[in-house]
């Protein structure tokens, strides 16, 4: 019975690689287990992680280029995730005066918090708790 069972897991990670050549066998194989060997979950899971991948593909070909600059002249996004600033682009449209207006925005609040911005919003979410 053992040996059918293993038959069976070794078929469907066969199928998910032939439809997902890019992920590693030993993540196919722990998604399977982790979904309890349904594959449809597991193609599911796949296909809507690699739709993600392709949108941001896309998006760094379209705004790659722009965002690298705008990032080198507002050191304050630096540290934003690029999937976050690519998305803003796109919100924007493209539009360089408006992503710049939004970074300007950013810095001005990280000016305002100061070293202790984390610490306030630590302290007031605190402050919070008690309160409620």
């Amino acid at each position: 019975m053992a040996t059918t069972q293993q038959q069976t897991i070794d078929e469907q990670l066969r199928i998910l690689k032939e439809r997902f050549p890019q992920v590693d066998e030993s993540k196919l194989a722990c998604l399977c287990r982790r979904h309890n060997g349904n594959i449809e979950q597991v193609a599911a899971r796949l296909a809507k992680r690699e739709s993600r991948m392709n949108k941001f593909d896309s998006l760094e070909t379209r705004f790659g280029p722009n965002l690298t600059a705008l990032q080198q002249e507002y050191p304050s996004i630096q540290s934003m995730k690029r999937g976050r600033l690519l998305k803003t682009m796109e919100r924007y449209g493209g539009d360089v005066d408006q992503v710049r207006k939004f970074a300007q925005k950013v810095e001005a609040r990280h000016h305002r918090e100061g070293e202790h911005g984390c610490v306030s919003r630590h302290q007031h979410r605190e402050e919070l708790k008690t309160k409620y």
